[in-house]
């Protein structure tokens, strides 16, 4: 299960964006992870970091039919975008009338492009890796760790899509560093 909220500790903060995952066993919670990043003042795109903007807007997921469909179209996406590092993934993946809620790309597909090209080029030895994927109708989460030096922490990422008639539509994310101590044994991912 997949939470995306904002959080708002004290009135007029702008708060957080977090994502929570949540793993289930024999109907309790088994294990949590999240991903968690201050919201911006300004962003490149004029868009927040929490509403729809893609149409036709709905309150619920698309049937749960789309669901194991949609979760291929954007795991192929992430594999090409990121993990190949071919730009070309938006001319297959994404429609023209893409909306951006991350606060440092500007919205478009061009916008992305520019964005995640430069983001690629400045670190070459960025290394992304998937750690789960979740689709419940239209909406897809992937959950990965992006190195950009061999052999350091680095940051959780957790991307969210919207996909509409098999292109990706609108796209939200946090990242977080990973610490460099925790509280568990556990990772991040």
């Amino acid at each position: 299960m997949l939470l995306h909220s904002h959080v708002v500790t004290a009135p007029g903060a702008r708060g957080i964006a977090a994502f929570d995952i949540f793993r289930f066993q024999d109907g309790k919670i088994a294990e949590h992870w999240d991903i968690l990043q201050e919201v911006p003042a300004t962003t490149a795109n004029g868009n927040d970091m929490f509403s729809t903007l893609s149409r036709p807007q709905t309150e619920a997921p698309e049937q749960r039919w789309f669901s194991a469909y949609n979760k291929k179209l954007v795991t192929a996406f992430v594999d090409q975008l990121m993990v190949r590092k071919d730009l070309a993934a938006f001319d297959t993946y994404v429609a023209p009338e893409y909306h951006q809620h991350n606060p440092n790309i500007p919205d478009g597909v061009a916008g992305a492009k520019a964005a995640l090209g430069a983001y690629l080029e400045q670190f070459p030895q960025l290394s992304v890796e998937p750690k789960r994927v979740i689709a419940e109708g239209d909406l897809v989460a992937v959950h990965s760790h992006h190195v950009y030096t061999p052999g350091e922490r680095d940051r959780a990422v957790l991307d969210l899509f919207r996909v509409r008639d098999g292109k990706i539509v609108e796209h939200w994310d946090a990242v977080q560093d990973v610490p460099e101590t925790s509280a568990n044994d556990n990772t991040m991912f």
